[in-house]
């Protein structure tokens, strides 16, 4: 490995992780503002919760043992899924981004309704949790 190789890894893992977590945290706060969600929408976001607190376990390890290839892939796959999933999101309910809170709700509601995107969007969200999972495994390597 060449001088510049440890060093560029390190800043493109943090990178990485900062944009994975923009990813999750954008996505939180839009379905954890839906008031009375329908129990899909509850489900989404307890995913992406738990996709949060994979993230932060695999930034500690990277702060403790050192960056990965491994993990970095695995964050980039991830951060896809997570653009891929927001392309969703705001085909299936631009509605989302209003202030009125009904508006929200009748738009979390219909968008349940559309479940070929709405299943597509779970499948993205559990290979995100999937992918991520991995990376924390290879993390404590």
């Amino acid at each position: 490995m060449d001088g510049l190789s440890g060093p560029a890894s390190v800043i493109a893992i943090v990178s990485l992780t900062i944009q994975l977590a923009d990813s999750i945290n954008k996505l939180c706060g839009l379905f954890s503002s839906i008031r009375n969600a329908p129990e899909d929408i509850k489900s989404i976001l307890k995913d992406l919760q738990v996709l949060e607190t994979v993230r932060k376990s695999i930034q500690h390890n990277q702060e403790l043992y050192g960056p990965h290839q491994e993990v970095a892939a695995a964050l980039q796959g991830c951060h896809q899924e997570l653009l891929a999933l927001q392309a969703i999101v705001d085909d299936l309910a631009p509605g989302f981004a209003m202030r009125n809170s009904f508006q929200r709700k009748w738009n979390a509601i219909r968008s349940v309704s559309k479940s070929e995107k709405m299943k597509d969007f779970r499948a993205r969200l559990q290979e995100a949790k999937t992918t991520l999972i991995l990376a924390l495994q290879s993390s404590l390597r």
